[in-house]
């Protein structure tokens, strides 16, 4: 499974251009570890809007841990639990509008 596969396809933005994207959240994550360094702290908290990154480091090893939002947590719980996928709705949605407007279309 590739994250960014899918969300060219849901998004019709290109591969390309939402890797460009990703190399620049890793920037960021990056530059929020080295501004944590220069704090003199060991930890990079960095939020991800569906969850929080935090990352513990030393001169010898790094560890990551992340704490999904409410929201990401729910939808994952539901996902589990309701054995209901977001993603396999909403394409369903998008099918069943555009074929509601094709049909329309034709009449």
């Amino acid at each position: 499974m590739s994250a960014i596969t899918d969300l060219s396809v849901l998004t019709t933005i290109p591969e390309k251009s939402l890797s460009h994207l990703l190399e620049k959240l890793e920037w960021i994550i990056c530059n929020a570890v080295d501004d944590a360094r220069l704090e003199g702290k060991d930890t990079a908290e960095i939020d991800l809007e569906m969850g929080t990154l935090f990352i513990r480091f030393d001169s010898e090893s790094v560890a990551y841990k992340f704490i999904p939002s409410t929201t990401f947590d729910n939808k994952v719980k539901n996902t589990i639990i309701k054995k209901s996928n977001p993603l396999t709705c909403e394409v369903e949605k998008r099918l069943v509008k555009k074929i509601t407007s094709t049909y329309k279309d034709l009449f």
